[in-house]
């Protein structure tokens, strides 16, 4: 079977010889679906490379398990082990983490913020350029982005622990 483009629920659905409905109930393994309709749809999935869409689950379910982080040079040895820890230990409590690097630049710091506010993050960790700006900061709790600031990120699970206790509230 040769598909173009993104598998959507609905291009499962209708490869599958079933219903949106009945798709999306055998993908998050709820409702009272035959064993045989529920192969043969995971089995599709399978074939078809399926993935759920992040985005409209988070919609559905106002959980967001993809918290960002915003570091300086990430080619410092310091940060890059700092991010690999904080990265092991969010994984291991559910979440995903994507990482931009501002280099210090408070513009290239501002657009990673706006890029990380579009895709609906659930949370910022992130050391501030110097010199940002309030208005940046702002910029974040106008929009309801839980975040923690650091001078110094400190790769002890005391402080990542707390940031992300912190980011789930």
């Amino acid at each position: 079977m040769k598909l173009t483009g993104r598998t959507t629920l609905k291009t499962l659905a209708k490869a599958s010889g079933v219903s949106v409905a009945t798709a999306s109930q055998v993908i998050r393994g709820v409702g009272r679906i035959s064993e045989h309709t529920r192969k043969r749809v995971l089995s599709t999935a399978e074939k078809m490379n399926y993935i759920p869409d992040g985005r409209a689950i988070s919609m559905r379910s106002g959980e967001r398990p993809e918290i960002g982080m915003i570091i300086q040079e990430l080619a410092n040895p310091f940060n890059a082990e700092v991010v690999s820890g904080v990265s092991d230990y969010l994984e291991r409590h559910g979440y995903f983490v994507s990482v931009l690097d501002s280099r210090n630049d408070i513009e290239r710091q501002k657009r990673n913020i706006e890029a990380f506010i579009r895709s609906a993050r659930g949370g910022l960790i992130w050391v501030p350029a110097h010199n940002t700006p309030q208005k940046t900061v702002e910029l974040l709790r106008n929009h309801s982005i839980p975040d923690r600031k650091s001078t110094r990120l400190n790769s002890s699970h005391r402080c990542i622990s707390y940031a992300v206790f912190c980011l789930k509230k």
